[in-house]
């Protein structure tokens, strides 16, 4: 998906808005492969229209290629995917910390790409772990029903795809990099 480039106060107005409604999520579903991608499951997902337009935002500003990697038929991935509402709460606290918008070329790429990991990850396969690998390269914590401190929503895993699975997190996954840098 190609989305326009926006300016940045259109941009951050835009994510703020729609991080901002209360749409409704997705169903839980069974592990094995279904029909849709990761991308067409978002897209038809309102309570992930903030993660679906930070996507795009990326691609068009970027240079990335989530919307293909995950839209295709090449591999098999688990995407942790943040509530319009959680992305409403990053946004809260970056402007509280004056840190550089989540928007900013040098963050976003690393923070989505921190979201998804390589193979089909069920929660039961994630909760037990210590850490899992994300594709930008680092490694996501697991503690309990939390992956890198954002809990797990329990009622909202195992989400099949046809090219993996989505298990909705109640937060934004910050990479142990941007931690450190806001430090």
């Amino acid at each position: 998906m190609r989305i326009p480039t926006p300016g940045l106060g259109l941009a951050i107005g835009a994510i703020a808005f729609a991080a901002c409604s209360e749409p409704a999520a997705p169903t839980r579903a069974a592990a094995k492969p279904g029909g849709s991608t990761i991308v067409e499951l978002a897209q038809g997902t309102s309570a992930l229209s903030t993660l679906v337009f930070a996507i795009g935002y990326s691609e068009a500003n970027c240079g990335t290629s989530f919307a293909a990697t995950l839209g295709g038929a090449g591999g098999q991935y688990t995407v942790f995917a943040p509530t319009n509402a959680a992305f409403a709460t990053l946004i809260g606290a970056f402007g509280a910390l004056g840190a550089p918008t989540v928007l900013s070329c040098d963050v976003l790429p690393a923070v989505l790409a921190f979201h998804v990991s390589r193979g089909r990850h069920t929660s039961t396969s994630v909760l037990s772990r210590k850490s899992i690998l994300t594709l930008n390269g680092e490694r996501a914590a697991v503690d309990g029903t939390t992956i890198a401190s954002a809990p797990l929503n329990l009622g909202l895993v195992n989400i099949s795809a046809s090219n993996g699975i989505v298990h909705v997190v109640d937060g934004v996954l910050l990479p142990p990099s941007i931690v450190a840098a806001l430090n």
